[in-house]
This record gives structure tokens, sequence and C-alpha cells, in this order.
């Protein structure tokens, strides 16, 4: 695997870089922290990779963003068949966080990349240039705001394209049944493949990982603020073998529903 990296002496600037790169990654590449220390932004070029982020899986590919904040328990790997190639930026300190919860997208991770390409562009060129000064950092500081800025504006659904909001609004109007990639096509007479694409471009998961997300979701509310029976919160979520969904619950949210439901009610 190859890196190139450039980091930076430490200063008492509130919003403080302290690593700027690009990562051409291999079926090794693997980072695990278990409490970060710092926040991490990340554009993928292109390839195919995986983020664990406080127990969620997500599937990630090209032209996409994601946001690791300090303190969060994550790690990412890339697929060995289709390697990550990706920019990224490491930012110390608690503001980070402070302008992430300011501009509305500190509770989201992953971000579709379409039009801000540029920006990383420029942190490329920043890493791979032969200078080391402040003035390279207080650039990365003002990119770093900028891609924050540019990600906020973007994450609203008048954004996404028609195609792929009406694919969301169809698996968000049907957390009770299992949605294949064939039925989901159908909605808007596309192939199951291009669809798939579509999906994991503007929301940064495929269809079935967003569909299986929210329905965890879904079912971690219902066993925290009802009093439903489990098996019939797993007939809601379209599975009608309780021992199936206690599971996949249990793989996906750490815990089986009923030590779920017993943790948040004590």
């Amino acid at each position: 695997m190859l890196e190139i990296i450039k980091t930076f002496p430490r200063v008492d600037d509130p919003l403080r870089i302290s690593m700027a790169g690009i990562s051409y990654c291999d079926g090794a590449y693997r980072i695990k922290r278990n409490v970060a220390s710092i926040t991490v932004i990340e554009y993928i070029i292109k390839g195919t990779g995986y983020i664990k982020h406080n127990g969620t899986l997500y599937t990630v590919g090209a032209d996409t963003v994601y946001i690791l904040p300090k303190g969060t328990v994550h790690e990412y790997y890339s697929s060995a068949s289709d390697p990550w190639e990706k920019i990224f930026i490491n930012i110390e300190g608690d503001f980070a966080l402070t302008i992430l919860e300011q501009y509305g997208i500190d509770k989201k991770i992953i971000f579709s990349g379409n039009g801000i390409e540029n920006i990383f562009t420029r942190v490329a060129e920043i890493a791979k240039s032969d200078s080391h000064g402040h003035r390279e950092d207080c650039t990365l500081q003002a990119l770093f705001l900028e891609a924050v800025a540019k990600l906020s504006r973007s994450d609203g659904r008048a954004l996404h394209s028609r195609e792929a909001v009406i694919l969301k609004d169809y698996l968000d109007k049907n957390l009770d049944r299992i949605i294949g990639n064939t039925e989901l096509s159908s909605v808007i007479y596309r192939s199951p493949d291009y669809c798939v694409k579509l999906f994991r471009r503007e929301y940064g998961v495929p269809p079935y990982d967003y569909h299986l997300n929210e329905k965890m979701r879904t079912a971690k509310r219902l066993l925290r603020d009802t009093k439903i029976p489990i098996c019939e919160v797993a007939e809601r979520l379209g599975y009608h073998d309780p021992c199936y969904f206690a599971g996949l619950f249990k793989k996906k949210c750490g815990a089986s529903p009923r030590e779920y439901r017993k943790q948040k009610n004590i």
C-alpha cells in the first residue's frame, strides 16, 4: 500500500490540522479506533470499502465523503478486490465537533461527494507539494470548513436526484416488508444494477443496507419507547420469524431485542 502524507507542527489554532494525504489502499488496509482522538474527513476517489461506526456497518464507494468524529468508536477498511483510493484530513481538538454540530451534520456519517470533489483535489495538491508551512495548514482549515458547509447544504432531499429520492421514499414507506433490488428497480423502470449504483452514490450505502439500518432504528425505538411484544416488533418490520429477527438485531445492534429493551428501561 502507498500513502502520500503531510504532517503539520502543533499550533494553538482551535481548528488544528495534524495530517492530510492520499491513500492508495490494498486489501490489508484497516484503521480501528476504540475511542478516536481525532476527527477525520475522507473523500473516496474510487474503489469500495467498509465503515463500522458505533456498531453499524456501511458500504462506501466512489464519490463519497465520510466524517468520523473524535470520541467515536469506529473501524474502516478497504475491499481487497476493489480497493479504495482516497484523500483525507485529520483534525485534532474539539472545535471540529462544534463546527459539525453548528452545521447540523454531527449525527451523519456518510455523504454524497457530488459537487465537492474539487475541494479534495486541492487537499491532494497540498499533500503532494514540498511546502510544510503555516500557509498550507491555514488553507486546509479553510478547505475543511468549505467542505462541511457544502455537505450541510447537500444533505437536503431536494439536492438528491429525483430517481434516488423516489427509491428512498419507497424504502421508507415499506419498512414492514423485505424489498429486493428487482422490486425496487421496477419503481423507476430501471435495471437492478443501475438502482444499486445510483442509491449508493447518492446515499453512501446500497439500498439493502439502508433499508436494514432503518428497520433496526425503528426496532430500537419500538423496543425503547413501547411495550409491544418482541414478536410483534418483528412482524411490523417484515420478519415473520422472531428468532431470525432477534439474531439479526443482535448482529447489527450488539444485543438481543430483550437485552436492549432491558438496558434502555433500567
